[in-house]
């Protein structure tokens, strides 16, 4: 059979047979009776039927069909309804395979799982397998809808003058809640409410228990205000004004005048007032009534003194200072300066000859000044006394010429009545004589003098007679003679440094010279030369020529001027010579050099002494830090070793001290190191490798969130 609707079996039956046996299995261990069985649905299977006690079998299969299945009960979504809704929309989630209806007799069908349904209702939704009996159903009711209250009328008055705010009305009506908020977080009640002045904003108006909401928008216009007082800037009267200008900042849209009924304007700010006066100025609102006022006082005008009558006197010869004076006047100081900072007092002061200044009178307590200069003329000065250059006569001299400098503006003469004058800075004076200058500035009776005396002229000797003997064999010196002379004396030197005594002196072999004589005290001199022939000498100790030993050396060439006729050797019994006059030596050594002139036994010898070789220092080893972020500079280090400087510079003209120096980042350079004491330099060179620069921190543009936002995006520039 068919299977019923959500049934799970079926009940086969078939006509049984006498003597047949029937099972479901093909070895017939379960047997059917009855003719029936029972068999899942959507299953199929086999009849076996086989006569009994015999293998003789045969069999007939069946399939039982699916049960159709009733259909789940609709899930109905009954909306709330809208405010003033007259029908709602109805959901359900339809399936497929099942037909939907509001009859039960399905004589319409719904699409789509919606439809529509009159609000204040009840009704049912059936549903039914397709081409099946199988149906169900689900009811439903659907509520009234609530109704959305009138919109509020506002009454919202104008503002009054100044005022922060006002009251705005409106008529409640019973079953209606207010508020300033569309989620009504606060409530209004009593039909008013508080706004400030030049606002907006909306009244709303909810249905008790529903979410109707209408509402009302208001404006409240700027209430109009009253201007600020002026600010006036009253100023101090100038030194004897008669008026002044007092100025404020006026704002705009506000009229300013000097009359509380502003019959008068004032423009730009500003107005004339008298010194001595007070008075009003009246600000009021452009086109209100609203008007506010500041009061002004100006004080009287102080009065400039009259200038001071300065007496200034002529100095007085040689004079350095003059009194100046003038009559004090009570209520006023007097100064010598603009500021004031200094006071004359007693109506007279010091001042300076040859200068000029300015006396400042003030009326005290004011800033009123007025000043009169001055002048002092130059003093009339005595002149220096001339400084006389008066020469030792020259020797057998009968006169001298005395020199002076002459001074510009300045008279000079032999007589004190200035009867002939000097000319050119200077004049001719007897020997053994004295005398005055006489020095005035002139156009003055100003004198000053200075005296003079010349001395006698010495007296030139006679010439020495000399006695030269020739020398002796391998001498080094002969003894000149001459007859000295009373009063006359001797010496070999021209500045007579040594003088000569006894009437005789030693002179070397093969030279010459001149013995000189001077008449004591004078400069009186005459002279006689000499020549003394040569001797048969030893050569001369050769002048050795010992270098100092360059930096790290081993050895040295000394060199000396070979002269003819010598042999030279570095031992005393010349087994060996040195030729042209240079040899090598060892480095912190010492020896001898022999002469000896050839074809003779006469020897000399000079020795000689190596100072050691100075040593170059080590090159420094420098620690050159990686530059800090931004840094401008690093500090570079090294072991300083005793002996040795250090410095930036290969002319050593700057040291390095303590082992370390700043360098810039991004720049090389050499560091010089020297033994103390000697030119022997090594270097090492350094280079400091740029700053690692810091970026600039990233300026975010953070902006403000949305309405209801979480999160926002800031923004900010890449580099």
């Amino acid at each position: 059979p068919a299977p019923a609707c959500d049934a799970t079996t079926v009940t086969i039956t078939f006509t049984a047979l006498d003597g047949v046996e029937y099972s479901l299995n093909s070895d017939f261990s379960t047997s059917i009776t009855d003719g029936s069985f029972t068999a899942d649905v959507n299953s199929s299977g086999t009849v076996y039927a086989r006569t009994t006690g015999t293998t003789c079998v045969i069999s007939s299969g069946y399939e039982v069909a699916p049960a159709p299945v009733t259909p789940a009960a609709p899930v109905l979504d009954v909306p709330a309804p809208a405010c003033d809704a007259a029908s709602v929309t109805i959901t359900f989630t339809a399936v497929d395979g099942v037909e939907y209806s509001l009859n039960s007799d399905f004589s319409t069908s719904i699409t789509d799982g919606s439809f529509t349904a009159d609000v204040n209702s009840s009704g049912t939704v059936y549903a039914r397998t397709i081409g099946t009996t199988c149906v169900t159903s689900s009811g439903y009711e659907v509520a009234p809808a609530p109704v959305t209250p009138a919109a509020p009328e506002l009454d919202v008055p104008a503002p009054t003058c100044d005022a922060p705010s006002v009251t705005i009305t409106f008529i409640e009506v019973e079953g209606v809640e207010y508020s300033l908020s569309a989620d009504f977080s606060s409530t209004i009640i009593d039909g008013s409410f508080t706004a400030a002045v030049n606002s907006t904003g909306s009244v709303y108006a909810r249905t008790i228990g529903t979410t109707c909401v209408i509402s009302s928008g208001y404006e409240v216009a700027p209430a109009p205000g009253s201007p600020e007082a002026p600010v006036l800037t009253v100023p101090a009267p100038l030194c004897d004004a008669t008026t002044v200008i007092i100025t404020f900042t006026p704002d705009q849209e506000v009229e300013y005048s000097l009359n509380s009924d502003f019959s008068t304007t004032i423009t730009d700010g500003s107005f004339t007032a008298d010194v001595n006066s007070s008075g009003t100025v009246y600000a009021r609102t452009i086109g209100t009534t609203c008007v506010t006022s500041s009061s002004y006082e100006v004080a009287p005008a102080p009065i400039t003194p009259v200038a001071p009558v300065l007496t200034v006197p002529a100095p007085l010869c040689d004079a350095t200072k003059v009194t100046i004076t003038f009559t004090a006047v009570e209520g006023e100081e007097y100064s010598l300066n603009s500021d004031f900072s200094s006071t004359i007092t007693d109506g007279s002061f010091t001042a300076d000859v040859n200068s000029s200044g300015t006396v400042y009178a003030r009326t005290a307590g004011t800033t009123c000044v007025i000043s009169s200069d001055f002048e002092v003329a130059p003093a009339p000065v005595t002149p220096a006394a001339p400084v006389l250059d008066v020469p030792a006569p020259a020797c057998d001299a009968t006169t001298v010429t005395i020199t002076y400098t002459e001074v510009e503006g300045v008279e000079f003469s032999l007589t004190e009545d200035f009867t002939t004058l000097l000319e050119g800075g200077s004049f001719t004076a007897d020997v053994n004589s004295s005398g005055k200058v006489y020095a005035r500035t002139a156009g003055t009776t100003c004198v000053i003098s200075s005296d003079f005396e010349v001395a006698p002229a010495p007296v030139t000797p006679a010439a020495p007679v000399l006695d030269v003997p020739a020398p002796a064999c391998d001498a080094t010196t002969v003894t000149i003679t001459y007859t000295e002379v009373e009063g006359v004396e001797f010496s070999l030197t021209e500045d007579f440094t040594t003088l000569l005594e006894g009437g005789s002196f030693e002179a070397d072999v093969n030279s010459n010279g001149t013995v000189y004589a001077r008449t004591i005290g004078t400069t009186c001199v005459i002279s006689s030369g000499f020549e003394v022939a040569p001797a048969p000498v030893t050569p001369a100790a050769p002048v050795l020529t010992v270098p100092a030993p360059t930096c790290d050396a081993t050895t040295v060439t000394i060199t000396f001027t070979p002269n003819q006729g010598v042999e030279y050797s570095l031992t005393s019994d010349f087994s060996t010579t040195i030729a042209e006059g240079s040899f090598t030596a060892v480095v912190n050594s010492t020896g001898t050099v022999y002469a000896r002139t050839i074809g003779t036994t006469c020897l000399i010898s000079s020795g000689y002494d190596v100072a050691p070789a100075p040593g170059s220092p080590e090159a420094p080893v420098l620690i050159v830090p990686t530059p800090l972020c931004d840094a401008t500079t690093v500090a570079i280090t090294y072991t300083a070793v005793e002996g040795v400087e250090y410095s930036l510079n290969s002319d050593f003209s700057t040291t390095i001290t303590g082992g370390s120096f700043t360098a810039n980042a991004n720049s090389t350079g050499t560091v010089y190191a020297r033994t103390t004491g000697t030119t022997c330099v090594t270097s090492s060179g350094y280079s400091v490798a740029p700053a690692p620069v810091t970026p600039t921190a990233p300026v975010l543009t953070v902006p403000a969130p949305l309405c209801d936002a979480t999160t926002v995006a800031i923004t900010f520039t890449a580099v």
